[in-house]
């Protein structure tokens, strides 16, 4: 029995033109790991989560643009045939759709006293002169929260209520796939209904049930004499298995060692990858539990092969960061052993760094996060100023050395607001060469200290040492201290 019928008036978007017609077109939405962030943090405080749906999300973006439709059918009006309509908001179809509503809510969100992460645009925090605060995530039309205090929770829903159609889900249980079971010793997040359907997918409900991922000692190549398979199929196999990993890090570095072959796909890859499958189906109920807990640690793991790879000989790694993990390749010849286990680390240092920070910007704090120190020049600059760059970029300087200070001839002719920024951004590179001179020892300190900005000390020690310079550096500096052992 049909209930009702649905009709949604579409534009063909199809037929816009970039730089005339839109601009941008993305909308920000959250991280796998900025989600799992989200829900350890409410597991750890013992919060609940809650869930909103907003209904046809696009309809409420306001478009900047001067967009055009033509009168669709069955409401032309009479006598005006030749004219077309104006679009005040967005709808449907629209490439810049998603755009106009992740702009309208972003702006109503600041407007009522949110303060947007700066490194996840899709996370907000909102905190309270009494001390309470709330926590909201945005994925497109779903949002989650949480909060310290639950009489929070009745008003925010309110105030959305008021401005958007929603739908009030309740107590968040089902969210991108994702099933989670609040408790009340902690959370559990699975896949469960996804697995069933990924194997029900590709024929493998049936089939035996295997105690790894992944055969031991199995080497797997791109280029073999077996039978190829439909690269289509397999690649729609792996995105399936790949989503998988979001609640099963074991089998992240299968599913990665198998997504390396999509192109040419033969039979052992395709083996490789059902026998992943053949794993999941006896870990169908198995998840991720965040325990209810007041001591915030975080952990990681990083480690690697040595030459691993039959093709190039590339050194493969793994990096598991307490919510975060992922399979990795690095490219190049490994010529020092420190260097090169520096560069395995900083993948995961990264991250480190990111949930770091979105902590704090979540006013999260604790004894055993400890702050990045400053990384030290050791001549090799390509790997120094990777550390240095995530570094500034963790202490959010990264910007001033990113970008040029105003010329102090320029700057006498600014208005107030604009001369108070740039005193700010002024304090900020006197910070910055602060750290860039504690992190240079003494021999180049001397050659640098009369640069006026850390832009120019940064675009000096980029000139002098990146590499070939690095090189010829190096080979100065040994004869130096050469000369100096001989004279002694």
């Amino acid at each position: 029995m049909v209930e009702r019928y649905k009709a949604r008036l579409v534009a063909k978007g199809y037929s816009q033109r970039k730089r005339i017609d839109y601009e941008d077109v993305f909308a920000y939405v959250a991280l796998l790991e900025t989600i799992r962030l989200f829900i350890l943090l409410a597991a750890h405080k013992n919060w609940k989560i809650y869930q909103f749906d907003v209904k046809s999300v696009f309809l409420n973006g306001i478009l900047k643009e001067e967009v055009y439709i033509e009168q669709p059918k069955g409401y032309v009006v009479k006598g005006k045939d030749d004219k077309v309509l104006k679009l005040k908001k967005a709808i449907y179809s629209v490439k810049q759709a998603p755009r106009a509503w992740n702009s309208r809510i972003d702006r109503y969100f600041q407007d009522n006293g949110f303060v947007r992460c700066p490194h996840e645009y899709a996370l907000y925090v909102k905190a309270y002169e009494n001390g309470d605060v709330l926590y909201v995530c945005l994925y497109v039309e779903d949002l989650i929260f949480t909060g310290n205090n639950p009489s929070m929770f009745d008003e925010f829903k309110d105030a959305m209520a008021r401005e958007f159609e929603m739908t009030d889900m309740g107590l968040m249980s089902y969210y991108l796939g994702l099933e989670v079971k609040q408790m009340k010793d902690g959370i559990f997040m699975s896949q469960e209904g996804n697995a069933k359907e990924v194997l029900k997918k590709f024929k493998m409900l049936d089939s035996k049930l295997v105690k790894k991922p992944m055969v031991c000692g199995v080497k797997l190549r791109n280029f073999d004499d077996r039978k190829k398979v439909e690269s289509t199929f397999f690649k729609s196999l792996v995105g399936s298995l790949r989503y998988l990993t979001c609640t099963r890090p074991g089998i992240l570095f299968s599913v990665g060692l198998v997504s390396r072959f999509m192109e040419a796909p033969s039979s052992i890859h395709m083996k490789a990858a059902k026998q992943i499958l053949r794993y999941l189906k006896g870990i169908l109920d198995f998840g991720l539990f965040y325990k209810s807990s007041s001591i915030y640690e975080l952990l990681g793991y990083c480690d690697s092969d040595f030459a691993g790879d039959i093709d190039d000989r590339i050194e493969k790694a793994q990096a598991v960061l307490c919510f975060s993990w992922e399979t990795m390749q690095f490219h190049g010849v490994r010529r020092n052993n420190l260097l090169w286990h520096y560069q395995l680390v900083s993948p995961s240092m990264l991250m480190l760094l990111l949930v770091l920070a979105m902590l704090f910007a979540l006013e999260v704090h604790s004894e055993n996060f400890v702050q990045p120190s400053i990384p030290c020049f050791d001549g090799y600059y390509d790997h120094w100023s990777m550390l240095m760059e995530n570094f500034l970029r963790f202490k959010e300087y990264w910007q001033v050395v990113d970008s040029r200070l105003a010329e102090p001839a320029a700057a006498t002719m600014l208005i107030e607001t604009q001369r108070t920024e740039l005193n700010a951004l002024m304090l900020k590179d006197l910070k910055v060469k602060n750290y860039l001179f504690q992190a240079i020892y003494h021999s180049i300190l001397e050659k640098i200290l009369y640069k006026d900005t850390s832009k120019k000390i940064w675009d000096s020690m980029k000139k002098k040492y990146q590499g070939n310079a690095r090189t010829k550096f190096l080979f100065v500096e040994s004869l130096r201290l050469f000369g100096k052992s001989v004279s002694e």
